[in-house]
């Protein structure tokens, strides 16, 4: 198991850097995100990134089951540094390719 490491930032800077992470816009995320099923709206992604909002927990399955997030990490702050690291590169690569 790898390092324990904890992340100075909140749950808000966490979604964006998901996003960021996957080179979308808040539109182009929220278009990702019906075609899973979701019902979301670029001023809901907004409040979120913002810190005026929690997701809700069918956001947060949807991060972890399709984009490989993970949720201790995502909701905690804290993940196991090696396992973030790898899921953030793969998802910036994975969406440029």
């Amino acid at each position: 198991m790898g390092r324990r490491k904890y992340w100075n930032n909140t749950i808000g800077e966490r979604a964006k850097q998901v996003r960021n992470a996957l080179g979308l816009t808040q539109i182009e995320f929220v278009e990702k995100l019906h075609k899973l099923g979701l019902t979301s709206s670029q001023s809901v992604i907004s409040s979120i990134e913002k810190n005026n909002r929690k997701p809700d927990l069918e956001y947060l399955i949807v991060l972890a089951k399709e984009f490989d997030v993970d949720l201790n990490w995502f909701v905690a702050g804290y993940t196991d540094e090696e396992k973030m690291t790898r899921n953030l590169e793969n998802m910036f690569w994975t969406s440029i390719i």
